[in-house]
């Protein structure tokens, strides 16, 4: 797992595996998940995570 934070655009980072995306759904509103094609999820992106945390 790699967690990064980009400051420029306030979003945190959370990649949970190698792999592919195949697809990516907004979860929640400013949560993005990435999905391989496995189905497994490979990364999250938190948009705005610094008023959320």
């Amino acid at each position: 797992m790699k967690i990064t934070y980009d400051k420029t655009v306030d979003a945190l980072n959370v990649t949970l595996r190698r792999g592919a995306v195949a697809r990516t759904i907004e979860f929640a509103p400013d949560v993005m998940l990435d999905f391989d094609k496995k189905g497994n999820v490979v990364h999250v992106e938190i948009i705005g995570s610094g008023e959320k945390f």
